[in-house]
């Protein structure tokens, strides 16, 4: 993910290295963004979670490329497991915590290592307005915070922006959020291109009761 991050250059830049200086942003190498702190077996056991967190950050930077070239029959579809992608992005969130020496809620690492679930309200979301212009190709990550607690991630992702809550009975939301339609557990991202006829489809599978709404994107277009 921080390579993707970093999008090809040899450091990131980053907001909140030092804790003591929160506003301060510093060029960092990714490498310096990494620390051993699991064993080898439970690192091996949360290898399904790095797996879909890897696989979903790479489909997403490579949709812009794929939506120029010439299309595919059928066009291009990826699945992921969006449990996982949760517990990936709750693995993310215990590091942040635990960095800056704050105490991890019990319940986190019992759901990473599958003793317990991650239930309504908290989990994935997704902020959309019908018809809304996007523009950009950044990949960005930041914590959010809840009466001075971090309770959640935010992804801006190419045009899109995902919202990872674990606070525990309301889901997180932002000023930027305001009158915008709150999509939980989205269940696919298609994007296509008018002008190259490409389309891709990355698909998320859920295990729950609730109805998973697919976010469709159009690529290329201008506003008139």
């Amino acid at each position: 993910m921080l390579k993707q991050l970093a999008a090809g250059a040899t450091t990131l830049r980053v907001r909140g290295i030092d804790p003591k200086r929160p506003d301060l942003v510093r060029p960092v190498s990714p490498k310096k963004l990494t620390a051993p702190v699991l064993c080898k077996r439970h690192n091996r056991a949360l290898l399904p979670i790095d797996t879909a967190g890897n696989r979903f950050f790479e489909t997403i930077a490579s949709i812009g490329h794929a939506l120029i070239e010439p299309p595919r029959a059928g066009g291009q579809a990826v699945g992921i497991n969006g449990h996982d992608l949760e517990r990936w992005c709750l693995k993310a969130l215990c590091g942040l915590v635990a960095r800056v020496k704050k105490p991890i809620p019990e319940l986190w690492p019992r759901i990473l290592f599958g003793e317990a679930s991650i239930l309504h309200p908290r989990g994935l979301y997704f902020f959309a307005r019908v018809g809304e212009l996007l523009a950009g190709d950044d990949i960005r990550a930041e914590t959010v915070t809840f009466n001075g607690e971090e309770v959640g991630i935010i992804a801006r992702i190419l045009n899109h922006e995902l919202v990872f809550s674990m606070h525990p009975t309301r889901p997180v939301t932002l000023e930027r959020h305001v009158g915008k339609e709150l999509l939980y557990r989205p269940g696919a991202f298609a994007s296509t291109n008018p002008a190259s006829g490409a389309e891709m489809v990355l698909s998320l599978t859920w295990h729950d009761s609730f109805f998973h709404t697919h976010v469709t994107s159009v690529w290329g277009t201008s506003p008139p």
